[in-house]
């Protein structure tokens, strides 16, 4: 790789870095890597059609829980023809937006579409060729949730096109990119952001050693992972002297699909209500309810991102 791609490359995923931290948090952003299997799709030679490894790194900023926006680079195994007298060597430069279709908060379909920059280098027994260019890429596949933080995919990914003519009189000889991949994806979501409790909020905290009354869990952006304190803990150890029945209600921000929303809602008030119970709440004591994004508390995404706990 040429110093000068090097240095292209390095700046524009530093830049992506760069702009996510000028947030106030880094919740939205997230690296990737990912690996597979090409076939290019020969127009040249109709009687075969080469293949090798695929390799892809990069990172991006979600948007929504729907919808983001990814960069990175991606490098080909060389495609040789089939009596090995010519190989095609190509790595690109990528920008797609996506959009992810979620079954489940941990499962999604997505599809993507985008562009890539491409740098191709056939190689033969008497000549070389070099070209660049840009091209059209589109993909699709399944995520699905390992952790809040951690992901997994496989997709497909196809870039048309690429090179020029039949392959002979000069010419690179043309041929389409077919790619299968799975790979991991990385947020950077595990802090919540830091809320100072409102004054009832206080109040009613200190109030719960002797009489539970209510307290609030908050969560990170897109996250289902509650983010518990000692005050929680408190509240916990207060209500296992009282018999009172507890309410919790799960909520999120506006950003993304009211659907989504609500199975998020309905997945942090349970993850809560199941930390309840395994500190030795009963079951029968807990009314878990999903809001979704209505009723939010303030015009501050972070304080939207909670369950709220009362007592009866």
């Amino acid at each position: 790789m040429s110093s000068k791609r090097f240095l292209l490359i390095t700046s524009l995923l530093v830049s992506s870095t760069v702009n996510a931290q000028s947030y106030t948090s880094a919740e939205h952003f997230f690296i990737d890597a990912s690996a597979g299997w090409q076939q290019g799709q020969d127009n040249s030679y109709q009687h075969h059609n080469p293949n090798g490894a695929i390799w892809h790194i990069g990172g991006g900023y979600q948007l929504t829980p729907e919808w983001s926006w990814s960069t990175g680079y991606q490098y080909a195994q060389p495609l040789k023809s089939i009596n090995n007298e010519s190989s095609i060597k190509s790595s690109f430069l990528t920008s797609t937006l996506r959009y992810d279709l979620w079954i489940s908060p941990s499962l999604s379909l997505y599809g993507e579409a985008g562009a890539a920059y491409a740098f191709l280098k056939k190689e033969s027994a008497n000549n070389t060729w070099h070209k660049k260019e840009l091209r059209p890429l589109t993909g699709f596949g399944v995520q699905y949730k390992i952790t809040p933080q951690i992901s997994g995919q496989l997709g497909y990914k196809y870039i048309p096109h690429l090179g020029a003519g039949n392959g002979q009189n000069g010419t690179m000889g043309e041929y389409d990119s077919h790619a299968v991949m799975f790979g991991l994806t990385f947020k950077f979501n595990a802090i919540a952001p830091s809320v100072a409790p409102s004054l009832e909020t206080k109040n009613n905290l200190t109030l719960a050693k002797s009489i539970p009354t209510s307290t609030i869990v908050y969560f990170a952006f897109d996250s289902d992972s509650p983010q518990y304190t000692p005050e929680f803990n408190a509240y916990i150890n207060a209500l296992k002297t009282h018999g009172s029945t507890v309410t919790v209600s799960g909520f999120t921000d506006e950003i993304g699909s009211e659907q989504y929303n609500k199975q998020l809602s309905q997945q942090r008030a349970n993850n809560v209500a199941r930390e309840l119970i395994e500190s030795g709440i009963q079951p029968s004591r807990l009314e878990v309810h999903a809001i979704g994004e209505k009723s939010p508390q303030s015009n501050q995404h972070e304080l939207n991102r909670r369950v709220e706990l009362y007592t009866k």
